[in-house]
Order: structure tokens, then C-alpha cells, then sequence
């Protein structure tokens, strides 16, 4: 199996090592569903992570847009993902800002507990303009 093209031309350019150091590269693409751990790291074990993979080698951070494909980039052996607002609101057939807060945040809650990974939110403004406003949200 030839590994994937983003595989392949960061690998090729010498920009980053592997994508986890715990799995072989290129990551063999599953046969079947990927597998949680029993107990999933806490938030602040995934805030270490993610603060550590920013301080290590360089990583791909893909945006998965529901939970399935948030299993699916994670048994690929990426280490962290990064939420997408305009995958998920055209998953809905709406366009880019036109989810409001209350579904974003399910979607936000649905996507950290699909995934052992850490999660950078695609939040837009945090449905607010003001510092406090935003505290809401977080």
C-alpha cells in the first residue's frame, strides 16, 4: 500500500518525522472500525498533548467534520485534529456561519468524545464580541 499523498510530500520535503511516534509509517489504512481506549485522556492530558506536540517536530492537524471522520483521520495516526465550521454547517446544508451556538456546541462535544485526540476548535468568534461574551461559549 503506497501511503497517502500528504503522506508522501511531507515525508519527501523532510518536514516532519512520523505522525506518531507510537505507530509505524505510514499508518496502515483500517479494515475495520477504529478502536477507543477504555478510558478516554482527560482534558487536561489532551492540553498536555497538544501543548507538546506544538513544542515538538512539526504535525499535520486535518479537520475532520463529524465523528466518523474524526475516528477514521485518528486511526490514520494523527495526533491531534482540528474542527471545521464550514464542513460542518455544509454537512447540514447550510452555508459557513449559519450554525447557531447551541449546535455548534453539541457538535464541538460530539467531536471531543469521539476521538482520544486532542481538538482545536473551529469556533469563528465565539459567537461573541466582547471577552465576556466569548467566556460564555468557552
Amino acid at each position: 500500500m503506497t501511503a497517502p499523498v500528504w503522506q508522501s510530500l511531507y515525508v519527501r520535503r523532510g518536514l516532519c518525522g512520523n505522525l506518531r511516534p507510537d505507530l509505524p509509517f505510514p499508518a496502515a489504512f483500517p479494515n475495520e472500525a477504529p478502536t477507543m481506549h477504555p478510558t478516554q485522556p482527560g482534558v487536561t492530558a489532551k492540553r498536555q498533548i497538544f501543548k507538546q506536540l506544538h513544542q515538538s517536530d512539526c504535525f499535520v492537524i486535518p479537520n475532520p467534520w463529524d465523528a466518523g471522520s474524526a475516528r477514521y483521520l485518528q486511526s490514520l495516526g494523527f495526533a491531534a485534529l482540528a474542527t471545521t465550521s464550514s464542513g460542518f454547517a455544509w454537512s447540514h446544508a447550510q452555508a459557513d456561519g449559519a450554525m447557531n451556538r447551541e449546535q455548534v456546541l453539541a457538535h464541538l462535544r460530539e467531536m471531543v468524545q469521539a476521538t482520544d485526540l486532542p481538538v482545536n476548535a473551529d469556533f469563528e468568534n465565539g459567537f461573541g464580541s466582547s471577552p465576556e461574551a466569548v467566556a460564555q461559549s468557552v
